[in-house]
């Protein structure tokens, strides 16, 4: 029996520091003061014999051991109540996990991010939140705790914040099918200041990046024809014949009808992708598995890239 081994209550205070990520807040979710909530930790590790937490300052990180518990508590609590519920005659509905709230900037959350938190999420009876955001909005929202983790191109200095590297996607140049130009024409840095573009939210840092990976330079002018808030929009404006643009590559459709890529030089141009969180914050389990699937894919491609090269 788990009550031979372990105290309910003292699982239950866990699970709620582990899905809170504070004791503060845990302590208000199940009605009991900080020192309450500490005690039934401690006591919680003495009864298992290991440690689940590190602890700095006021800081709590899961261990290993915590990790592997927290599956397993949150596992027991679902089967418990859809017992009660049933023995009860209301349904076999399990009580949903706690909410997960994430935010990422839109070409990476919405083509890369989005799928794989659909297809992870699918057997899981959680509240999903997922929103598209700048970067500047991303960080603030992390800070603030409005999210749990979110996803960004770049970092910023903050000691409240900390940086995980997790995915690397190419940035490409998409101009309309029917734009005339040889491929000698877009090797030459003057051909983007006669052509009009079209602009999105992440544009300045996107395009920035790609100018300075193709040329080491900026364009000394720019024509911006049309300005919108997400990609799907500007996509469909390029291929509609509006201008080029520079957009992440998993953004563009396959086929991509209207519109094709072009690469200049033999550069490719990469950008990584960093998750961010409160420093120390307890994530979702759901979160970590998809961000670990990321990293493995992360590391597949560069085994192949070296693969091809060799």
């Amino acid at each position: 029996m788990i009550s031979s081994l372990v105290d309910t209550r003292h699982l239950d205070a866990f699970l709620a520091v582990c899905q809170e990520g504070t004791l503060a807040r845990a302590a208000l979710r199940i009605h009991k003061t900080q020192p309450a909530i500490s005690y039934d930790l401690r006591r919680l590790e003495d009864a298992l014999g290991v440690r689940l937490f590190e602890r700095s300052g006021r800081v709590l990180i899961l261990t290993a051991h915590g990790r592997r518990l927290r599956e397993l508590g949150e596992q027991y609590a679902a089967a418990f109540h859809q017992f009660r519920q049933q023995a009860l005659g209301r349904g076999t509905a399990a009580e949903p996990h706690a909410p997960i709230r994430l935010s990422a900037v839109s070409g990476f959350g919405r083509y890369v991010l989005y799928p794989r938190l659909r297809d992870r999420a699918r057997d899981v009876n959680c509240q999903l939140e997922l929103l598209f955001r700048t970067a500047v909005d991303v960080f603030r929202m992390v800070e603030e705790g409005q999210v749990d983790c979110g996803a960004v191109y770049h970092t910023k200095v903050s000691h409240r914040l900390q940086f995980t590297p997790v995915y690397k996607e190419e940035l490409v140049l998409i101009i309309p099918r029917r734009l005339k130009g040889t491929a000698d024409t877009w090797r030459h840095l003057r051909t983007y200041t006669t052509i009009p573009f079209v602009t999105y939210e992440e544009a300045e840092y996107v395009f920035g990046r790609w100018f300075d990976t193709q040329f080491g330079e900026q364009p000394p002018s720019g024509i911006a024809r049309c300005h919108f808030t997400e990609l799907e929009e500007v996509i469909d404006a390029v291929a509609s014949g509006f201008g080029a643009s520079i957009v992440p590559l998993d953004a563009v459709p396959r086929p991509a009808d209207g519109l094709r890529i072009v690469r200049p030089r033999a550069r490719r141009c990469f950008n990584q992708v960093f998750r961010v969180c409160r420093t120390g914050s307890l994530q979702p389990p759901l979160l970590d598995a998809v961000f670990e699937e990321l990293g493995r894919e992360r590391h597949r491609k560069r085994t192949s890239e070296r693969n091809r090269r060799c």
